[in-house]
């Protein structure tokens, strides 16, 4: 049995969404029906799908989807590519399309909290989950800055432990291992969860900073 402790919530994080203005009306004489660009945060994948179909069974309109790091996405958008709805992890993505004049208003639609996900074996309280995150033993997996807002998710939650101990964030900075979300990261297989595979199976991590949809015994990434 996979066990995870999900040890401490440790900061709350919204998701935003930007959408641009278009008008869908099914014309009978059209050879194809009209169709919804989706890009959307990886981490909303499993949700967004269901909306999708759910629209897509309500009013018989395609939903083309693509997911994945929401800075990835933004960057993809900024450099040309079309979307009619982008779903962010942050807030900070798609406000800079619409400073950007590339999409209509930031509408805040959910919020999540970043928690500690930690191997098996591993004793972690809210006690000392700091002193166990600045142990040089202890290997720390995080989602990539700026390509990832998991990542910058992280940093805050290191700033927030370096007004806690001086010097933490430069620690927890340099040692943490960017495992997910960024152009470097390391590949997972196909349908496997990304922290099953880096804390368990491949012992990538000891503890991992991650929103707390991850639950114990989930074998797939929603």
């Amino acid at each position: 049995m996979r066990k995870y402790l999900l040890a401490v919530s440790l900061i709350t994080c919204i998701s935003g969404v930007t959408l641009t203005s278009r008008v869908f009306a099914v014309d009978q004489t059209q050879s194809e029906p009209p169709k919804v660009t989706l890009y959307g945060a990886g981490s909303l994948r499993g949700s967004l799908s269901e909306v999708a179909d759910a629209f897509t069974q309500e009013y018989g309109i395609t939903v083309n989807r693509e997911f994945g790091p929401s800075g990835s996405l933004r960057e993809r958008l900024e450099n040309g590519e079309k979307t009619d709805v982008f779903a962010s992890a942050d807030i900070g993505n798609p406000l800079k399309l619409y400073q950007l004049r590339l999409s209509g208003p930031v509408v805040n639609f959910t919020s999540n909290r970043m928690t500690a996900i930690v191997r098996p074996g591993l004793s972690v309280t809210s006690d000392n989950l700091l002193d166990v995150l600045l142990d040089p033993q202890i290997k720390l997996g995080t989602s990539t800055p700026i390509s990832d807002p998991s990542g910058d998710y992280a940093q805050e939650i290191f700033r927030k432990a370096n007004e806690l101990r001086l010097g933490s964030f430069q620690t927890l900075d340099a040692k943490a291992l960017r495992l997910v979300g960024g152009p470097s990261s390391p590949p997972v297989p196909g349908g496997k969860n990304s922290l099953v595979y880096f804390i368990q199976e491949t012992q990538q991590a000891d503890i991992f900073l991650a929103y707390s949809y991850f639950q114990v015994n989930r074998p797939h990434l929603p």
